[in-house]
């Protein structure tokens, strides 16, 4: 068994495109409604594009309805606690709307790679 097999290179690549894009998301929300709204907004377009980017780059498998309805459920793990998270840090440690989430990922990231890697596991290679 390797320590690092291929699938972590490819997360974290993955995962690099997917956070910049919706934390872009984000901030261009951020000018028009309020952070909590806006994180919920720009999570929703994480989710479609990491189901894409997981199934297709990092795992090499083909969607489905099965994978793709599962998926969700990862990322709606990762929404509670991240959303707690970024509540903590502004609310309760005065940390600025715009950072918040990023130190959210520290804690959400390893989290996300292990519980999409047993939803893709059984799924059809591409």
């Amino acid at each position: 068994m390797k320590f690092i097999d291929a699938t972590i290179p490819r997360f974290a690549v993955a995962g690099l495109a997917n956070t910049g894009a919706a934390y872009l998301a984000y901030l261009l929300l951020l000018q028009v409604a309020p952070y909590r709204v806006a994180y919920t907004m720009a999570y929703v377009v994480g989710i479609l594009v990491s189901y894409s980017l997981n199934a297709i780059f990092v795992f090499r498998r083909g969607v489905s309805w099965r994978t793709f309805l599962r998926f969700p459920w990862i990322y709606a793990l990762q929404y509670l606690v991240s959303l707690l998270l970024v509540t903590a840090g502004v609310e309760w440690l005065g940390m600025q709307a715009w950072l918040a989430p990023l130190v959210a990922l520290v804690i959400t990231i390893p989290l996300a790679y292990l519980l999409s890697r047993a939803v893709f596991a059984g799924a059809k290679p591409i």
